[in-house]
């Protein structure tokens, strides 16, 4: 979910009241059984109510307590494994919560949104599931966060200790981050139990504050750039593009302004086993190539929106899953970052991001009507389809290098139609293809590189040129301006095809705001999701020399690529019409490609009360239909007692789900499982999902989210489609 402004104000007597009320209340609650629904059956069915488990946070209260969040239809079934507020019992060298410390206890923060499952081996040779999911929270002083309320977590200031596998680290290495988390549970895969959970990150490393605006030499490798972090100086959150040094935080500065004191808005994220796409595949021709992807196991986690200045926005976040060590990579972009995912290259030598970059709003030439649009103006903001291509270094040390993510390793490609058409509505003759998809035509382009790539510099000469604005103003290399969302920044999530990695599917989330004059059947949140391929192999070979990263790597001229497909996305069904839900497909957000070819897509729930549902599409036959929605209050299934714990759901804010995965292969590779191995243990038909409760009202006093530093409402749920 997007989110630009702070959270309502909740009076804190409203909260007490409530509680006082809820807990004479709850002796007479009867409890009732969440029964799935189907296409007869389009009305609201009662929500689990725990009686007493419904209060509070701690150890009383262990993974699975709480009622679901969810609703499901279709003879879809679902079952809850974690909610924000539950609770394990656990010394853990990472708690930073007085409250949790306290009472000796680990507890899952909200809200939750992407993740991502692997199976794991623990150390007793038991197979497990393990999770590791986000936190989008985003600890703003102005909605009454602190030091002490605020999610936080500690992680080590020195390698050797504190990671995965690694001695705890002494009190003098502990380095308090307050705000997003990353934390992992590992499940029974028979039973489903929750057996542990955990901070997955274990140490963060950021580029040298010295570094900070100054020209990096292009032979410079990732361990002469990349530091660990020991100075909240040198976060994201802290940039300060226009000016020669970052901002200086101390400790004792986090309990007033706790945005600046850690990690911020973990929106999407995914996960690339190593050598994940070596297997047979329409990318590589139909045949296994070795050692495609990359050379560990690999995760890259969104930070959407930030607190840093002149023109820094989020940026690419990406963890060694094995180690925990995170990194930020202003390489790659520092806009808005939604979610970013890697795509087959099919071959060994390079690595292929896709970045959801939301980009900026507007015009270059200042407030521009997208009615003027393509004449009488130069260029335009609006989100556009991104792609890093990187060299790998396989026998470096450093685990950035090994995967082609270094500072110098690579550059940042856009897409461009060969058409030259480059308004995105346009492109997908939207929304006319909403309708039929078969009204859209298959459209051929590439991925061209920009003229642009960091050094270092934010600023040069006084000028912005790595900047959210500038770079998602650039026309490519070669003069050439690539397709956009016209004027609007609202792209969301992205996800790669398993059974054809090479292609991806994206999310256009509020493409409707592109057309104008609006259509007047067409709701003004409206949008919807488009299938991409690659030939990035072909492009590799065919390289001539003329595009080089900075260490002097040979990147591709342009990669060849098709948009293939268009949802079609103007649904009517009995389960959406008994909320009032317009015709069409609100805010595309979260996605998920299946093994089988369909998707998943999530509507961005916001701040309206109808929406909110998951819809499972086969892009071949162009139908679907909705798998689950998340609990609304318009049609009081999300209520104080619906929701629990308190302080989960308050009168201001919203449900969405968000976030989903195929988790069939986690819960079925056995120990040293291939990337092979996992494709073909997908069946498209175990999918996690996770809720957030969005504007969930501000840290308040008493409020068991807030009194155990847990941010807002969140929970997970995993769903079988049949």
């Amino acid at each position: 979910a997007r989110d630009t402004s702070d959270q309502h104000s909740i009076p804190v007597v409203t909260m007490r009241t409530t509680a006082l009320l809820l807990v004479s209340l709850l002796p007479a609650v009867q409890a009732f059984s969440t029964v799935p629904c189907t296409a007869e059956c389009p009305s609201p069915q009662p929500v689990t109510v725990f009686g007493s488990g419904f209060n509070g946070c701690g150890k009383d209260y262990m993974p699975s307590t709480y009622s679901q969040y969810i609703e499901v239809f279709n003879a879809v079934t679902a079952h809850t494994l974690a909610t924000a507020g539950e609770c394990m019992v656990k010394d853990d060298w990472q708690t930073l919560s007085p409250r949790q410390k306290e009472e000796g206890v680990v507890c899952f923060t909200g809200p939750f949104d992407g993740h991502f499952a692997l199976g794991h081996e623990l150390p007793d040779g038991q197979m497990v599931m393990r999770i590791i999911t986000n936190s989008e929270i985003r600890p703003r002083s102005s909605s009454g966060f602190t030091g002490s309320n605020s999610p936080g977590f500690y992680v080590s200031t020195n390698p050797a200790t504190g990671g995965f596998g690694q001695p705890e680290p002494a009190e003098s290495e502990k380095f308090a981050l307050y705000g997003a988390t990353l934390m992992y549970l590992d499940v029974n895969r028979t039973t489903l139990e929750v057996l542990d959970i955990g901070q997955a990150i274990k140490h963060v490393f950021t580029p040298k504050k010295e570094l900070h605006n100054t020209l990096i030499p292009a032979d410079a490798s990732s361990a002469d750039v990349y530091a660990i972090l020991d100075d909240y100086a040198t976060l994201n959150n802290n940039i300060r593009a226009d000016q020669p040094t970052p901002r200086e935080v101390s400790l004792s500065d986090c309990e007033a302004f706790p945005e600046w004191c850690g990690l911020y808005a973990h929106c999407g994220s995914s996960y690339s086993m190593k050598h994940g796409h070596s297997y047979a595949s329409p990318t590589t021709g139909g045949v296994k190539v070795d050692g495609v992807g990359f050379e560990d196991n690999v995760a890259f986690i969104a930070h959407e929106g930030s607190q840093g200045e002149g023109g820094i926005a989020g940026t690419v976040q990406v963890l060694d899953v094995d180690t925990g060590d995170q990194y930020q990579l202003p390489q790659l972009s520092i806009g808005e970052i939604e979610n970013a995912f890697a795509i087959s290259t099919g071959e060994s030598e390079h690595v292929a991001v896709v970045i959801m970059d939301y980009g900026a709003e507007g015009f270059p030439e200042g407030n521009v009507s997208p009615i003027s649009y393509p004449t009488g103006r130069s260029s335009s903001y609006g989100s556009r389809v991104t792609l890093w291509i990187g060299k790998k270094d396989k026998t470096s040390a450093h685990f950035l290098d090994r995967n082609g993510l270094g500072l110098n390793q690579g550059r940042v490609y856009v897409f461009v139609a060969d058409s030259g058409v480059t308004d995105t509505a346009t492109m997908l003759n939207w929304p006319n293809s909403s309708r039929d998809c078969n009204l859209f035509t298959p459209t051929p382009g590439r991925f061209e590189p920009l003229p642009t790539v960091f050094d270092g510099r934010f600023y040069v000469d006084a000028a912005p040129v790595w900047t959210y604005d500038v770079i998602n103003s650039l026309n490519t290399l070669y003069g050439n301006e690539p397709v956009r969302m016209t004027g609007v920044a609202s792209q969301e999530w992205g996800s790669r095809s398993p059974s054809n990695p090479g292609a991806f599917a994206i999310s256009h989330t509020t493409l409707s705001a592109t057309l104008n004059p609006l259509p007047a059947d067409v709701d003004d949140s409206r949008g919807t999701v488009s299938f991409y391929s690659t030939q990035i192999a072909a492009a590799v070979a065919s390289a001539t020399g003329a595009v080089t990263a900075r260490d002097g790597s040979v990147l591709p001229d342009a990669i060849t690529a098709t948009v293939d497909a268009v949802m079609q996305d103007e649904f009517t069904w009995p389960e959406r019409e008994a909320r009032g839900v317009p015709k069409g497909l609100f805010k595309p957000d979260g996605l998920l490609y299946l093994a089988d070819g369909t998707v998943i897509s999530q509507e961005d729930q916001s701040t309206d009360p109808v929406y909110g549902f998951a819809v499972h599409y086969d892009p071949a036959t162009c139908t679907g239909k909705p798998v689950a929605a998340a609990l609304q209050r318009d049609n009081n299934r999300m209520t104080f007692l619906g929701t629990p714990p308190l302080g989960a759901h308050t009168e201001n804010d919203a449900n969405e789900l968000t976030g989903a995965y195929d988790v069939s292969a986690a819960l079925a590779v056995g120990p040293g499982y291939t990337a092979e191995d996992e494709f073909n243990a997908f069946t498209s038909k175990t999918i996690s999902v996770n809720t957030q409760i969005w504007n969930a009202g501000n840290a308040q006093p008493g409020n068991c989210l807030t009194d155990y530093s847990l941010g807002w409402g969140g929970q997970m749920n995993v769903i079988t489609i049949p």
